[in-house]
């Protein structure tokens, strides 16, 4: 499969206990290390809604009316989680990176 988005080797996709999917980490990561780049499909606010349900409301908005998405196969990078406490931020529109130290299986979190 070909993938649009990439994904530190030192991260892993794992099942969480209570919300599916999640991104942990499988070595010791440094603030400010990057973590994923995202890519995909430009899509319109709009074209997002007519995606297969699992994908709407995934893509990462990165203009007023446009997010990138992927569209038929989920990619390990659709799995981090929210988090009101997050370790990850965005540093431009779609590089994701360390806010902080994160230890062997901390779940990467934005």
């Amino acid at each position: 499969m070909k993938t649009f988005s990439w994904l530190s080797p030192k991260l892993e996709v794992r099942e969480t206990a209570n919300y599916g999917s999640g991104v942990y980490t499988v070595e010791f990561i440094k603030k400010d290390e990057r973590l994923a780049i995202f890519g995909g499909h430009i899509l319109t606010l709009e074209e997002e809604q007519l995606l297969p349900e699992e994908f709407r409301d995934t893509g990462l908005q990165i203009a007023e009316n446009f997010v990138i998405s992927t569209m038929k196969e989920k990619e390990d990078n659709d799995c981090f989680n929210h988090s009101c406490d997050p370790n990850c931020g965005f540093r431009g529109q779609i590089f994701l990176v360390a806010m902080r130290d994160l230890e062997v299986g901390d779940q990467a979190c934005f």
